[in-house]
Protein backbone atom coordinates (compact mmCIF):
# COMPACT_ATOMS: atom_id res chain seq x y z
CA UNK A 1 0.00 0.00 0.00
CA UNK A 2 0.92 3.21 -0.69
CA UNK A 3 1.47 6.25 1.67
CA UNK A 4 -1.43 8.20 1.87
CA UNK A 5 -3.57 8.50 4.92
CA UNK A 6 -7.23 7.51 4.85
CA UNK A 7 -8.42 10.77 4.50
CA UNK A 8 -6.25 12.14 2.44
CA UNK A 9 -7.98 12.89 -1.52
CA UNK A 10 -6.65 11.10 -4.12
CA UNK A 11 -4.70 13.37 -6.43
CA UNK A 12 -3.78 14.02 -10.10
CA UNK A 13 -0.32 12.45 -9.49
CA UNK A 14 -1.75 8.94 -8.43
CA UNK A 15 -3.94 9.08 -11.59
CA UNK A 16 -0.47 9.84 -13.67
CA UNK A 17 1.14 7.01 -11.71
CA UNK A 18 -1.20 4.55 -12.61
CA UNK A 19 -0.90 5.15 -16.45
CA UNK A 20 2.62 5.10 -16.42
CA UNK A 21 2.70 2.12 -14.39
CA UNK A 22 -0.13 0.09 -16.68
CA UNK A 23 2.04 1.65 -19.71
CA UNK A 24 5.06 0.09 -18.18
CA UNK A 25 3.46 -3.04 -17.54
CA UNK A 26 1.71 -3.17 -21.41
CA UNK A 27 5.31 -2.17 -22.45
CA UNK A 28 6.89 -5.12 -21.26
CA UNK A 29 4.35 -7.72 -21.84
CA UNK A 30 1.58 -7.45 -19.80
CA UNK A 31 -2.20 -7.96 -20.69
CA UNK A 32 -4.90 -6.58 -18.69
CA UNK A 33 -8.37 -7.87 -19.55
CA UNK A 34 -11.12 -5.67 -18.75
CA UNK A 35 -8.47 -4.77 -15.92
CA UNK A 36 -7.24 -1.33 -14.89
CA UNK A 37 -5.19 -0.23 -12.11
CA UNK A 38 -6.28 3.48 -9.79
CA UNK A 39 -6.15 4.86 -6.88
CA UNK A 40 -8.15 3.45 -4.29
CA UNK A 41 -11.49 5.38 -3.65
CA UNK A 42 -11.54 4.33 0.20
CA UNK A 43 -8.13 3.37 1.38
CA UNK A 44 -4.63 4.54 0.96
CA UNK A 45 -2.84 3.24 -2.61
CA UNK A 46 -3.78 1.38 -5.64
CA UNK A 47 -6.12 -1.40 -6.68
CA UNK A 48 -7.37 -3.58 -9.28
CA UNK A 49 -10.67 -2.55 -10.86
CA UNK A 50 -12.73 -4.55 -12.75
CA UNK A 51 -13.48 -2.00 -15.93
CA UNK A 52 -16.35 -3.64 -17.74
CA UNK A 53 -19.59 -5.96 -16.69
CA UNK A 54 -18.19 -9.84 -16.56
CA UNK A 55 -20.94 -12.75 -16.90
CA UNK A 56 -20.55 -15.66 -14.06
CA UNK A 57 -18.59 -18.38 -16.18
CA UNK A 58 -16.58 -21.18 -16.12
CA UNK A 59 -13.98 -20.92 -18.28
CA UNK A 60 -10.84 -19.87 -16.80
CA UNK A 61 -9.66 -18.10 -20.32
CA UNK A 62 -13.19 -16.41 -20.08
CA UNK A 63 -11.96 -15.37 -16.41
CA UNK A 64 -8.41 -14.03 -16.97
CA UNK A 65 -7.33 -10.80 -15.71
CA UNK A 66 -3.69 -10.36 -15.59
CA UNK A 67 -0.78 -11.57 -17.14
CA UNK A 68 2.50 -11.26 -16.27
CA UNK A 69 5.32 -12.63 -18.39
CA UNK A 70 8.13 -15.06 -16.58
CA UNK A 71 10.67 -12.18 -17.95
CA UNK A 72 9.09 -9.02 -15.39
CA UNK A 73 8.72 -11.03 -12.90
CA UNK A 74 11.92 -11.06 -9.91
CA UNK A 75 12.81 -14.34 -8.94
CA UNK A 76 16.04 -15.99 -8.42
CA UNK A 77 16.36 -17.26 -11.77
CA UNK A 78 16.18 -13.30 -13.40
CA UNK A 79 18.41 -12.08 -10.45
CA UNK A 80 21.18 -14.65 -11.42
CA UNK A 81 20.62 -13.73 -14.95
CA UNK A 82 21.19 -10.23 -13.78
CA UNK A 83 24.19 -11.36 -11.73
CA UNK A 84 25.97 -12.95 -14.41
CA UNK A 85 25.48 -9.16 -16.73
CA UNK A 86 26.93 -7.43 -13.88
CA UNK A 87 30.04 -8.39 -11.88
CA UNK A 88 29.22 -5.45 -9.25
CA UNK A 89 25.85 -7.01 -8.29
CA UNK A 90 27.56 -10.59 -8.13
CA UNK A 91 30.25 -9.25 -6.07
CA UNK A 92 27.40 -8.30 -3.23
CA UNK A 93 25.05 -11.59 -3.71
CA UNK A 94 28.67 -13.27 -3.64
CA UNK A 95 29.17 -11.44 0.07
CA UNK A 96 26.20 -12.19 1.97
CA UNK A 97 26.21 -14.23 4.71
CA UNK A 98 24.80 -17.84 5.06
CA UNK A 99 21.27 -16.81 5.24
CA UNK A 100 18.16 -18.71 6.34
CA UNK A 101 15.62 -17.68 3.52
CA UNK A 102 16.16 -16.36 0.22
CA UNK A 103 14.47 -13.18 0.54
CA UNK A 104 17.37 -10.64 1.28
CA UNK A 105 18.80 -12.31 -2.32
CA UNK A 106 15.66 -10.20 -3.90
CA UNK A 107 15.96 -7.69 -1.04
CA UNK A 108 19.42 -6.66 -2.33
CA UNK A 109 18.71 -6.99 -5.89
CA UNK A 110 15.90 -4.17 -5.41
CA UNK A 111 18.38 -2.06 -3.88
CA UNK A 112 20.92 -2.81 -6.64
CA UNK A 113 18.15 -1.29 -8.82
CA UNK A 114 17.71 2.12 -6.55
CA UNK A 115 21.96 2.67 -6.62
CA UNK A 116 20.89 2.29 -10.79
CA UNK A 117 18.40 4.90 -10.49
CA UNK A 118 19.59 7.41 -8.12
CA UNK A 119 22.72 7.15 -11.21
CA UNK A 120 19.87 7.78 -14.03
CA UNK A 121 20.85 3.91 -15.45
CA UNK A 122 17.44 2.76 -16.61
CA UNK A 123 16.18 -1.13 -16.51
CA UNK A 124 13.63 -3.18 -17.17
CA UNK A 125 12.11 -3.02 -13.65
CA UNK A 126 13.32 1.43 -13.14
CA UNK A 127 9.88 2.69 -13.89
CA UNK A 128 7.94 -0.37 -11.36
CA UNK A 129 10.59 0.43 -8.26
CA UNK A 130 10.71 4.40 -8.67
CA UNK A 131 6.79 3.54 -8.30
CA UNK A 132 7.12 1.84 -5.57
CA UNK A 133 6.20 2.82 -2.45
CA UNK A 134 8.14 4.96 0.13
CA UNK A 135 6.40 4.86 2.99
CA UNK A 136 5.55 1.34 4.50
CA UNK A 137 4.09 0.52 8.18
CA UNK A 138 5.86 -2.65 8.95
CA UNK A 139 7.34 -3.32 12.41
CA UNK A 140 10.46 -3.56 11.01
CA UNK A 141 9.82 0.04 10.16
CA UNK A 142 9.11 1.44 13.35
CA UNK A 143 11.17 3.44 15.44
CA UNK A 144 13.44 2.50 18.55
CA UNK A 145 10.95 3.58 20.86
CA UNK A 146 7.83 1.95 18.89
CA UNK A 147 9.65 -1.59 18.64
CA UNK A 148 10.72 -1.32 22.71
CA UNK A 149 7.42 -0.78 23.12
CA UNK A 150 6.35 -3.64 21.18
CA UNK A 151 8.94 -5.84 22.85
CA UNK A 152 7.22 -4.91 26.21
CA UNK A 153 3.45 -5.53 24.94
CA UNK A 154 4.15 -9.67 24.76
CA UNK A 155 2.26 -10.16 21.76
CA UNK A 156 3.14 -12.70 19.21
CA UNK A 157 5.20 -10.76 17.34
CA UNK A 158 7.33 -9.09 20.46
CA UNK A 159 10.51 -11.24 19.95
CA UNK A 160 10.36 -11.77 15.95
CA UNK A 161 10.36 -8.29 15.44
CA UNK A 162 13.77 -6.74 16.82
CA UNK A 163 15.20 -10.44 15.97
CA UNK A 164 14.42 -9.91 12.28
CA UNK A 165 15.94 -5.83 12.48
CA UNK A 166 19.13 -7.82 14.25
CA UNK A 167 18.98 -10.11 11.57
CA UNK A 168 19.01 -7.64 9.02
CA UNK A 169 21.47 -5.06 10.41
CA UNK A 170 23.86 -8.67 10.42
CA UNK A 171 23.60 -8.44 6.75
CA UNK A 172 23.46 -4.47 6.10
CA UNK A 173 26.52 -4.03 7.82
CA UNK A 174 28.46 -6.94 6.62
CA UNK A 175 27.82 -5.86 3.15
CA UNK A 176 29.11 -2.83 4.33
CA UNK A 177 32.36 -3.76 5.51
CA UNK A 178 32.88 -5.34 2.31
CA UNK A 179 31.80 -2.86 0.07
CA UNK A 180 34.21 -0.14 2.24
CA UNK A 181 37.50 -1.80 1.41
CA UNK A 182 40.03 0.04 -1.18
CA UNK A 183 38.20 0.65 -4.44
CA UNK A 184 34.73 0.99 -2.41
CA UNK A 185 31.44 -0.86 -4.25
CA UNK A 186 27.92 0.21 -4.71
CA UNK A 187 26.48 -1.07 -1.68
CA UNK A 188 28.05 1.82 0.58
CA UNK A 189 26.08 4.27 -1.39
CA UNK A 190 22.80 2.20 0.28
CA UNK A 191 21.68 3.56 3.42
CA UNK A 192 20.15 1.13 6.25
CA UNK A 193 16.92 3.03 5.47
CA UNK A 194 17.07 2.01 1.75
CA UNK A 195 18.03 -1.60 2.63
CA UNK A 196 14.90 -1.28 5.36
CA UNK A 197 12.61 -0.23 2.83
CA UNK A 198 13.51 -2.82 0.10
CA UNK A 199 13.17 -5.54 2.33
CA UNK A 200 9.43 -4.13 3.94
CA UNK A 201 8.92 -4.47 -0.48
CA UNK A 202 9.88 -8.25 -0.62
CA UNK A 203 8.15 -9.12 2.95
CA UNK A 204 5.21 -7.39 2.13
CA UNK A 205 5.12 -8.26 -1.70
CA UNK A 206 6.50 -10.99 -2.54
CA UNK A 207 4.52 -14.71 -3.25
CA UNK A 208 5.85 -18.04 -3.12
CA UNK A 209 6.13 -19.59 -6.33
CA UNK A 210 4.11 -23.50 -5.85
CA UNK A 211 6.68 -24.97 -8.50
CA UNK A 212 9.87 -23.80 -6.66
CA UNK A 213 8.83 -23.07 -3.71
CA UNK A 214 11.32 -19.97 -3.57
CA UNK A 215 10.14 -16.24 -3.61
CA UNK A 216 9.31 -13.89 -6.40
CA UNK A 217 7.92 -10.62 -6.69
CA UNK A 218 5.39 -10.24 -9.33
CA UNK A 219 5.00 -6.64 -10.51
CA UNK A 220 1.42 -5.38 -11.27
CA UNK A 221 0.10 -8.59 -9.24
CA UNK A 222 1.62 -6.71 -6.26
CA UNK A 223 -0.88 -4.25 -6.76
CA UNK A 224 -4.10 -6.56 -5.92
CA UNK A 225 -5.51 -5.96 -2.40
CA UNK A 226 -6.63 -8.33 0.04
CA UNK A 227 -9.59 -9.43 0.92
CA UNK A 228 -10.48 -12.42 3.20
CA UNK A 229 -13.24 -12.56 1.12
CA UNK A 230 -11.47 -12.87 -2.00
CA UNK A 231 -13.11 -12.80 -5.42
CA UNK A 232 -10.09 -14.02 -7.48
CA UNK A 233 -6.88 -16.22 -7.28
CA UNK A 234 -3.42 -15.84 -9.04
CA UNK A 235 -1.66 -18.98 -10.54
CA UNK A 236 1.89 -19.41 -12.29
CA UNK A 237 1.11 -21.02 -15.83
CA UNK A 238 3.56 -23.88 -17.20
CA UNK A 239 4.79 -21.31 -19.56
CA UNK A 240 5.72 -19.91 -16.34
CA UNK A 241 3.76 -16.75 -16.50
CA UNK A 242 1.86 -15.68 -13.67
CA UNK A 243 -2.31 -14.87 -14.17
CA UNK A 244 -4.65 -13.39 -12.04
CA UNK A 245 -8.18 -15.38 -12.61
CA UNK A 246 -11.09 -13.74 -11.87
CA UNK A 247 -13.55 -16.52 -9.63
CA UNK A 248 -16.44 -17.39 -11.74
CA UNK A 249 -19.05 -14.59 -10.49
CA UNK A 250 -20.26 -11.08 -11.77
CA UNK A 251 -18.08 -8.38 -11.76
CA UNK A 252 -19.77 -4.83 -11.62
CA UNK A 253 -17.63 -2.06 -13.58
CA UNK A 254 -15.60 -0.46 -10.97
CA UNK A 255 -15.52 -3.99 -8.29
CA UNK A 256 -12.27 -4.18 -6.98
CA UNK A 257 -10.50 -7.52 -7.55
CA UNK A 258 -8.89 -9.03 -4.44
CA UNK A 259 -7.20 -11.90 -3.48
CA UNK A 260 -6.26 -13.67 0.20
CA UNK A 261 -1.92 -12.81 0.67
CA UNK A 262 -1.97 -15.80 3.72
CA UNK A 263 -4.85 -17.39 5.01
CA UNK A 264 -2.57 -19.74 7.34
CA UNK A 265 -1.64 -16.36 9.02
CA UNK A 266 -2.74 -14.98 12.37
CA UNK A 267 -3.37 -11.18 12.68
CA UNK A 268 0.10 -10.64 14.44
CA UNK A 269 2.10 -12.62 11.43
CA UNK A 270 0.06 -10.10 8.72
CA UNK A 271 1.08 -7.05 10.69
CA UNK A 272 4.61 -8.29 11.04
CA UNK A 273 4.73 -9.63 6.87
CA UNK A 274 2.37 -6.91 5.58
CA UNK A 275 1.76 -4.33 8.09
CA UNK A 276 -1.96 -4.10 8.26
CA UNK A 277 -4.79 -5.65 10.13
CA UNK A 278 -8.35 -7.04 8.97
CA UNK A 279 -11.32 -7.12 10.83
CA UNK A 280 -12.29 -10.38 12.36
CA UNK A 281 -16.07 -11.94 12.09
CA UNK A 282 -17.32 -15.24 11.93
CA UNK A 283 -18.33 -15.53 8.27
CA UNK A 284 -14.50 -14.55 7.43
CA UNK A 285 -12.54 -17.37 6.09
CA UNK A 286 -9.39 -17.46 8.54
CA UNK A 287 -7.48 -20.50 7.14
CA UNK A 288 -7.20 -22.65 3.98
CA UNK A 289 -7.57 -26.29 2.98
CA UNK A 290 -4.98 -28.27 1.23
CA UNK A 291 -5.91 -31.42 -0.03
CA UNK A 292 -4.37 -34.33 -1.18
CA UNK A 293 -5.07 -37.04 -3.93
CA UNK A 294 -4.25 -40.35 -3.04
CA UNK A 295 -0.63 -41.51 -3.07
CA UNK A 296 0.23 -38.22 -4.68
CA UNK A 297 1.45 -35.00 -3.38
CA UNK A 298 -0.01 -31.67 -3.47
CA UNK A 299 -1.46 -30.27 -6.64
CA UNK A 300 1.35 -27.68 -8.10
CA UNK A 301 -0.38 -23.87 -9.47
CA UNK A 302 -1.97 -21.64 -7.28
CA UNK A 303 -2.09 -20.71 -3.70
CA UNK A 304 -5.15 -22.40 -2.02
CA UNK A 305 -7.48 -25.25 -3.54
CA UNK A 306 -11.28 -24.87 -3.64
CA UNK A 307 -13.72 -27.31 -3.00
CA UNK A 308 -17.61 -27.04 -2.63
CA UNK A 309 -20.22 -28.17 0.20
CA UNK A 310 -20.86 -30.87 -2.52
CA UNK A 311 -17.44 -32.24 -2.38
CA UNK A 312 -18.20 -32.34 1.28
CA UNK A 313 -21.60 -34.11 1.44
CA UNK A 314 -19.68 -36.71 -1.21
CA UNK A 315 -17.34 -38.07 1.49
CA UNK A 316 -14.72 -36.68 -1.30
CA UNK A 317 -15.30 -39.83 -4.02
CA UNK A 318 -14.41 -37.21 -6.58
CA UNK A 319 -11.07 -35.55 -6.43
CA UNK A 320 -11.80 -33.66 -10.50
CA UNK A 321 -13.17 -30.43 -8.22
CA UNK A 322 -9.67 -29.50 -7.34
CA UNK A 323 -8.34 -26.76 -8.98
CA UNK A 324 -5.30 -24.06 -8.98
CA UNK A 325 -7.62 -21.32 -7.53
CA UNK A 326 -8.66 -20.02 -4.37
CA UNK A 327 -11.60 -21.53 -2.35
CA UNK A 328 -14.04 -18.07 -3.23
CA UNK A 329 -16.26 -16.65 -0.90
CA UNK A 330 -18.95 -13.78 -1.79
CA UNK A 331 -17.12 -10.99 -1.55
CA UNK A 332 -18.67 -8.16 -0.19
CA UNK A 333 -16.42 -5.68 1.53
CA UNK A 334 -12.74 -4.86 1.91
CA UNK A 335 -12.37 -5.11 5.79
CA UNK A 336 -9.24 -3.04 6.68
CA UNK A 337 -8.32 -0.47 9.93
CA UNK A 338 -6.25 2.53 9.39
CA UNK A 339 -3.02 1.91 10.97
CA UNK A 340 -2.30 3.00 14.79
CA UNK A 341 -1.31 6.64 14.72
CA UNK A 342 2.30 5.78 16.29
CA UNK A 343 3.13 4.04 13.64
CA UNK A 344 5.82 6.75 11.57
CA UNK A 345 7.09 5.61 7.87
CA UNK A 346 9.98 5.77 6.53
CA UNK A 347 10.77 8.70 4.94
CA UNK A 348 11.68 8.93 1.26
Amino acid sequence: MDGHSPSTPKTEDDEQKCTRLTTWAISQGCTLHSLTLRPHPHYPGLGLFNSTHSSCSTSPSSRLALTIPSSLIISLDTISEAANESDELAEVLNGLPELPSLEPIITVFLCWQIYLLRRGEKTTWSEYVEYLPRQMLLPITWTEKEVEFLEKCETSISHAVPQKLSFLHKIYNSLQQQSSSPGGGWFQYISMEDFILAESWVSSRTIESPLTQTPMLVPLLDQANHSPLRNAAWEVLPSGEVALIREPVDFEPGEEICISYDLERGTGERVYRYGFVEDARDDVVSRGVTLFARGEGRVQGGNVFRFSSDNVRDGFKDLSFLTYENWYAPCSSLLRFPPPSFMHPIPP
